[in-house]
């Protein structure tokens, strides 16, 4: 049975929105790429792009161990 995706409510994307936004600026006021960042975590740049751009796909866990790992 293929995966259903279901869509974010409004206030859970603008929620994804402003966190990938921490990360990303908590990203760069370390100096890392999202390759660093990704090597980190265990996920490609584009994973971490994705997460930064506030996308609902990326799993929750690799949300948070991107927060963790920034602090």
């Amino acid at each position: 049975m293929p995966k259903q995706e279901v869509a974010p409510t409004r206030v859970a994307a603008d929620a994804l929105t402003v966190l990938g936004a921490q990360i990303r600026l908590a990203r760069h006021e370390k100096n890392w790429t999202a390759t660093d960042l990704g090597k980190r975590i265990g996920v490609g740049p584009r994973t971490v792009t994705s997460l930064e751009k506030g996308r609902p796909g990326v799993a929750v866990g690799t949300v948070f161990s991107a927060a963790s790992v920034l602090g």
